[in-house]
């Protein structure tokens, strides 16, 4: 048992060495992305979600959504199926 945790005392800085070089390239990406997609919108962002608005209410209005492919329409099942199931 001595054996065992003298080996694992001496490589336990070099495998949290090893980790650490490891996972840094991948937590900068993350972080980069991260900047970008989980900012609040802003105020330049306001006109862009006030037409997707204006587009959703007109596509309501004209019936365009009853032109929906059936895969699309099932994405859309799966979506509303697993955010039930997620969040009830």
């Amino acid at each position: 048992m001595s054996a065992l945790a003298k080996k694992i005392a001496t490589s336990g800085p070099v495998v949290l060495k090893n980790t650490i070089a490891v996972t840094r390239p991948k937590l900068a990406t993350f972080l980069k992305y991260a900047k970008v997609e989980l900012t609040p919108p802003g105020p330049a962002d306001v006109p862009k979600i006030q037409e997707g608005i204006q587009n959703l209410i007109h596509s309501a209005k004209t019936g365009k959504w009853k032109q929906v492919s059936v895969r699309v329409s099932y994405e859309v099942f799966h979506l509303f199926l697993c955010l039930e199931v997620c969040f009830v």
